[in-house]
């Protein structure tokens, strides 16, 4: 059954589940000496990596913010050896964001204890299915334009 909720009863759980998320994120990422920010910088040039690489102001317009926010960022993410640069085989004036192996293997081991954490904390309350729907829900709603 779909249960219809009021504006302001989606505000209040929204609020809640996000500070709820922030804890459990935290904690985890606590543990591996990464802000939330930075796992989220971390994570996408990850994922970019074996394309070569991803430019920091295509970070920044991603995450919709100035290019010296991602600069500080990442700064923060090489002193820890999570990141380096390279240049940009068709331009060598770009500077192209990579993963070290530290930081490859440090995004694999948050992945895999946040889905399994969060597996536990939802326990048979939610599918696979509502974390699908939950996930493509999330998607959408970061690509409004308000």
């Amino acid at each position: 059954m779909v249960k219809h909720h009021k504006a302001y009863e989606l505000g209040i759980h929204q609020m809640v589940a996000a500070r709820h998320l922030n804890t459990f994120r935290g904690r985890i990422l606590s543990k591996h000496e990464l802000t939330s920010a930075e796992w989220l910088v971390l994570g996408l040039a990850s994922s970019k990596t074996a394309n070569g690489g991803i430019r920091v102001t295509d970070l920044a317009e991603v995450f919709g913010v100035k290019t010296t926010y991602i600069t500080a960022l990442l700064n923060t993410l090489r002193s820890k050896q999570f990141v380096e640069t390279k240049s940009d085989p068709r331009d060598a004036r770009v500077r192209l964001i990579v993963a070290t192996k530290k930081g490859q293997k440090t995004i694999q081991a948050v992945e895999k204890r946040m889905n399994s954490d969060l597996r536990g904390l939802l326990g048979n309350d939610f599918g696979q299915q509502d974390i699908d729907t939950f996930g493509n829900v999330l998607e959408g709603l970061s690509q409004i334009d308000v």
